[in-house]
């Protein structure tokens, strides 16, 4: 991609959510402050539905697993074994070479100490960070104290590609998008970026901005990065996984995009289905770190998953399971200390598995030490990070 089609994507997408990179720079009060340090991202996938953590990550040694599931249980030969007696789901095996370089992390038994079986109500806890009811205040992401003291490549703060923007509600310099290739057609034809929140206060900013990135032509009424781009999943997260590639190539990205994977709420026919999403899930993820690695991007980038919610601990007489609590994050970075955290699941207290880690202490991990910023809600803020990012890769915390 030449220099000016480059800078006419990053114009085009700084504009849609209402400022220029500049003026969103300004607005922040890093006018003053550089860095030579290279922009960080934090590409979020949620796996929608509730991903069963047991045939996930797998307690192989447990007998209770088996005793329970005597139908659904991955058998031990079956298991690509990590350590402690758990191991990942077959379909997984295409990440076993980034464990094998200490780049995946597992954090184990996520979740909170109020167990929901609603689905919109376990995502909206995800998306907020907040538990009690009547609090419901911008998506976490949309709350982040913007990393603007040492960045300012970003065009936005948030990019979510696909549907449920979730922990990106609410707040300004978020964008949503179905694909970056509708989004760039719709712009050369006038239509309006879906912004998440109206921007009143800037709307006419806007208006006359976006006017003038529209009169330049988009060749091919296309967003071509390099030919070589491919590979991914003609599905959701595929897609949302090139895209998102596509922004951080070209300089045209947010320190937190994220993209997502459905079909997770496996009430019957689990095994098939459930093999099938964690194999798209492993090809697209190991289809990305290869990407970025190759262009050079992969020590900026931190990958991580979440499900709203796991799956419970018995099988259901339809070949499935129903809705549970805890379940594991997956990390991915080369700036991470790959290990499991957490431990095996405790499988001898009922179907809904106990939580070790506070899924805010998560939150704050990739917020702190990776992104190097804070959240502006306290209730997120109190919770510490989990010492899964190697010292060398922690960013400062100036706003500390």
């Amino acid at each position: 991609m030449n220099i000016s089609r480059r800078r006419l994507l990053q114009s085009t997408l700084a504009l849609s959510t209402g400022y220029s990179t500049a003026a969103m720079a300004r607005s922040f009060g890093s006018i003053a402050h550089e860095s030579d340090q290279p922009p960080r991202y934090l590409i979020l996938i949620e796996l929608i539905g509730g991903n069963d953590g047991l045939n996930t990550i797998v307690p192989f040694r447990d007998q209770t697993y088996y005793d329970q599931r005597p139908n659904l249980a991955i058998r031990p030969d079956e298991v690509v074994p990590l350590r402690e007696g758990l191991g990942l789901h077959p379909a997984l095996e295409p990440l076993y070479p980034y464990w094998e370089k200490r780049e995946l992390v597992v954090l184990n038994n996520v979740a909170h100490d109020t167990v929901v079986d609603s689905h919109f109500r376990a995502a909206e806890i995800w998306d907020t960070g907040i538990t009690e009811f009547g609090q419901l205040p911008k998506g976490w992401v949309a709350s982040l104290i913007p990393p603007e003291r040492y960045y300012r490549e970003y065009v936005a703060l948030g990019i979510n590609v696909g549907a449920n923007p979730g922990p990106m509600e609410g707040g300004e310099y978020m964008l949503t998008m179905d694909s970056l290739d509708k989004f760039l057609r719709d712009q050369k034809r006038g239509v309006d970026a879906p912004i998440i929140k109206d921007h009143i206060a800037m709307s006419h900013l806007y208006q006359v901005q976006a006017n003038l990135a529209r009169s330049e032509k988009i060749p091919n009424n296309r967003f071509e990065v390099f030919p070589e781009i491919g590979g991914f999943t003609d599905d959701e997260l595929g897609r949302g996984l090139q895209d998102i590639s596509a922004m951080i190539i070209n300089g045209a990205a947010a320190p937190v995009l994220k993209t997502s994977l459905n079909g997770f709420d496996t009430h019957q026919n689990q095994p098939k289905i459930h093999a099938d999403l964690l194999a798209r899930l492993a090809h697209n993820l190991a289809n990305f770190r290869e990407l970025m690695h190759e262009t050079g991007y992969w020590p900026q980038v931190m990958v991580m998953t979440y499900s709203e919610f796991g799956r419970a601990l018995s099988e259901n007489d339809q070949m499935g399971t129903e809705h549970g609590h805890a379940a594991p994050v997956l990390m991915m970075s080369s700036g991470i200390k790959g290990d499991i955290y957490g431990g095996a699941p405790d499988l001898t207290r009922g179907e809904a598995l106990p939580f070790q880690f506070d899924f805010r202490q998560v939150i704050n991990t990739a917020v702190l030490d990776w992104l190097g910023t804070r959240s502006g809600q306290i209730n997120i803020r109190r919770y510490p990070a989990i010492d899964v990012v190697d010292v060398s890769a922690k960013r400062d915390h100036p706003l500390l």
